[in-house]
C-alpha cells in the first residue's frame, strides 16, 4: 500500500527536474547587450542650472504683526551674522535699523514695481497704465523709488517732500499703517494720513487701507466694550 503509485506520484530522478529547470531558464533568458552599443536605447541629456533668488523672502513677513518688530527681527539677524563671521561693525544701532527698513521697502518696490524700474533706469517714460505713473516717481542714490514732481523745490524734509512709494496690497504697507494709526493715537482717515507722510512714506491707494484699518480697529474696540 506504502508502494503505490496512486499515493506518492510518478517517479521522477532529482536530475531530470534540474535538467527542466535549466532548460527553461536558457529559453527565456535574453543576451546582455552593452547601452552603449544598442541603437534602441536613447540616451537623454538633462542639463540642471542653479536657480538663486535674490533679495529676501518677503512671504515670512506675514508672520510679524508691526513694523517695529519685522525691523527688530532683521536687526538682531544681522548683528548674528556678523558676529557668527567675525567681523566688527562701525555702524550704530540707529543706522544698523535704518538700512534694514531701506532693505525692507527696496524689496518690496523690486517685486511690486519691476516694470517701473526698469523703464525708470533705462530713461524712459512709463507706460499711462501704471498706477505710480501720475507721481512723477524717480530713482535715489539708494535706489529708492521716490515721489517726484515739483514739491522738490519746496522747504519741506526730504522724507516729507520725496516720500518713498509702496503698493497698498502689500503687508508692509498694511503694517506701516498699523503703526502711524497707533502713533496718532487712533485719530481718523486724515490724521493717519498724514502720519504716514511725515514719516517719509506713500502708500499708493492708501485712503482705503487707511479707512478700512480704522473700521477693523473700531469693530475690534466695539467687541472688546461688549465683553467688558
Amino acid at each position: 500500500m506504502q508502494n503505490n503509485c496512486r499515493l506518492s506520484g510518478p517517479r521522477t530522478s532529482s536530475s531530470t527536474v534540474a535538467e527542466q529547470v535549466v532548460h527553461t531558464e536558457t529559453e527565456d533568458s535574453f543576451p546582455v547587450v552593452n547601452p552603449e552599443v544598442d541603437s534602441e536605447i536613447r540616451s537623454y541629456k538633462v542639463e540642471v542650472k542653479p536657480t538663486t533668488s535674490s533679495g529676501l523672502d518677503s512671504g515670512r513677513f506675514l508672520r510679524f504683526s508691526s513694523w517695529n518688530s519685522l525691523i527688530r527681527a532683521l536687526v538682531l539677524l544681522r548683528m548674528c551674522v556678523r558676529r557668527h563671521q567675525g567681523t566688527k561693525s562701525e555702524i550704530n544701532d540707529a543706522d544698523l535699523h535704518l538700512d534694514m527698513e531701506r532693505l525692507v521697502i527696496k524689496d518690496v518696490q523690486r517685486k511690486a514695481y519691476q516694470e517701473e524700474l526698469s523703464y525708470l533706469r533705462s530713461s524712459k517714460p512709463l507706460n499711462k497704465s501704471s498706477s505710480i505713473s501720475n507721481l512723477d516717481p524717480y530713482i535715489d542714490a539708494d535706489g529708492l523709488l521716490r515721489v517726484g514732481g515739483r514739491l522738490k523745490y519746496s522747504h519741506l524734509e526730504f522724507t516729507s517732500r520725496n516720500p518713498v512709494i509702496l503698493p497698498a496690497k502689500h503687508h508692509v504697507s498694511t503694517l506701516i499703517a498699523r503703526k502711524c494709526h497707533n502713533d496718532s493715537k487712533h485719530q481718523g482717515r486724515h490724521i493717519t494720513e498724514g502720519c504716514i507722510r511725515s514719516s517719509g512714506f506713500w502708500i499708493v491707494c492708501g485712503k482705503r487701507l487707511v479707512s478700512s484699518l480704522i473700521h477693523f480697529w473700531l469693530r475690534h474696540m466695539q467687541k472688546t466694550q461688549t465683553k467688558t
